[in-house]
């Protein structure tokens, strides 16, 4: 245990883990995605035999492709923004900020995919899950209200996805704001900070 407690005790462990974390998280997330994408296009293959079946799972499929390389991108970017830092913005506020707009983009390229998986269903409520066709015959596919429901849908998630973005985008940038704001009072009200300051 005197290895692992000692390396765990290095000053630049944390700064270290941390990037790996996400990284580790990407790599779950990318392998995560893959293998739902590849359940939704066999399934959507398995379910039937028509065209609309095939044309569904496959779109569907490169939906969940996209929206997973999106996640492991925004993963490793942020990953690679915590190990840029310098030695002296290595504090909890500026990581705390990388967090919250991964935070951000994460909720985004949620709310993105769910409103393409809602469009798709609309447009093609075959070779997906039996709860996407559901939703489809609820919304009255076939009278044609599906297609505009799900482009209501879509339109709403992608707003709501650029207006989280920008507020998570501007949180992240507050918290700096105010890091830096702390960290002048903090030298005005010392004395000695205050003269090496403006020396």
């Amino acid at each position: 245990m005197q290895p692992v407690l000692q390396s765990v005790s290095r000053r630049d462990f944390f700064w270290t883990s941390l990037p790996l974390f996400l990284k580790i998280v990407s790599g779950l997330l990318g392998l995560s995605g893959v293998i739902i994408a590849l359940r939704v296009l066999v399934s959507g293959f398995q379910e039937g035999s028509g065209a609309a079946s095939m044309l569904g799972a496959f779109a569907s499929s490169v939906a969940l492709g996209l929206g997973t390389y999106m996640l492991v991108h925004s993963c490793l970017i942020r990953a690679q923004n915590i190990t840029d830092l310098t030695a002296p913005d290595r504090r909890t506020i500026p990581v705390f900020s990388v967090f919250t707009q991964l935070v951000g983009e994460i909720y985004a390229i949620i709310l993105v995919l769910t409103g393409t998986l809602a469009l798709l269903a609309s447009l093609l409520p075959y070779g997906f899950s039996s709860g996407f066709m559901q939703v489809a015959s609820l919304a009255g596919y076939s009278s044609g209200a599906a297609f505009f429901t799900g482009m209501i849908a879509f339109i709403v998630c992608l707003m709501a996805a650029f207006l989280s973005l920008f507020v998570f985008h501007f949180i992240a940038r507050m918290i700096i704001a105010f890091d830096g704001i702390a960290t002048d009072t903090s030298l005005i009200r010392d004395p000695g900070g205050h003269n090496r300051a403006t020396a």
